[in-house]
């Protein structure tokens, strides 16, 4: 959720859609979750979350992007910029839990 937030913020302070990278950056966390079978009903929004994404010119992209490809376009920055935020951010966290 934290990199979906983070993408919408950067991908609109840069002029790129921010619903588009908000769905690009919540998109891998839900086909995972779908993956392992958790809930059905999240399976029938990822599908359709997809389809958005797909019917949009070059979007599919953006998901490849997220950690995997050279960002093509704001928004894919904008999600990969998010995950490194987001991660740095985790790790931040866990050296300060275990150094406290």
């Amino acid at each position: 959720m934290e990199v979906a937030h983070l993408a919408g913020i950067i991908a609109a302070e840069t002029g790129g859609d921010e619903i588009l990278a908000r769905r690009a950056g919540i998109l891998p966390i839900l086909v995972r979750l779908s993956l392992m079978s958790l809930l059905e009903v999240m399976s029938i929004w990822v599908l359709k979350c997809a389809r958005d994404i797909k019917s949009r010119s070059s979007n599919q992209r953006h998901i490849r992007s997220h950690g995997h490809a050279e960002p093509t376009s704001v928004e894919s920055a904008a999600v990969c910029a998010a995950d490194t935020l987001s991660a740095a951010s985790r790790e931040l966290e866990e050296r300060y839990l275990r150094h406290s």
